[in-house]
């Protein structure tokens, strides 16, 4: 783990913002990424799952690393530290202000927040009902915010 990373765990997306807003009022990077691409990825984040909405109903079989992937980040709470991001749109560019990816950010939760029903796969993990999705925004938040500390 990162020195001097922050220890951090939301119990839901509520609690997410609340954070963020912490942030941007002053804070310090332990990572590589500032606030601003760390809004804009989880935001890109949220929004490709909402667009995503085929459900496969044919199971995709997993690989045993996809299950351990699956097993720690929706059960254990972990997401790994320097895994690979899966699709190119997730990589931020380097130069954003953090005010409107901030508000990018909210805006991503919200609507997500507001889309009823069920998602397609995760690239990764497959296949994920409602609330594995919830729990693995969740972790996915935790994990790049607490590489900010706010001062």
């Amino acid at each position: 783990m990162t020195a001097g990373r922050r220890a951090l765990s939301f119990q839901s997306l509520d609690e997410v913002m609340p954070d963020v807003d912490r942030l941007a009022s002053g804070h310090t990077a332990k990572g590589q990424w500032t606030l601003g691409q760390i809004c804009r990825h989880l935001a890109v984040a949220l929004q490709g799952t909402i667009l995503n909405r085929v459900r496969h109903e044919r199971p995709v079989e997993l690989s045993e690393e996809q299950r351990a992937r699956r097993e720690r980040i929706l059960v254990q709470g972990v997401f790994p530290e320097g895994a690979p991001i899966p699709l190119e749109r997730l990589v931020p560019p380097s130069s954003l202000d953090d005010n409107i990816e901030v508000e990018a950010l909210r805006e991503a939760l919200n609507k997500y927040q507001a889309t009823a029903g069920e998602f397609g796969p995760h690239p990764l993990l497959g296949q994920l009902e409602r609330a594995e999705w919830d729990r693995f925004h969740i972790v996915h938040c935790a994990h790049h915010l607490s590489f900010l500390e706010a001062s």
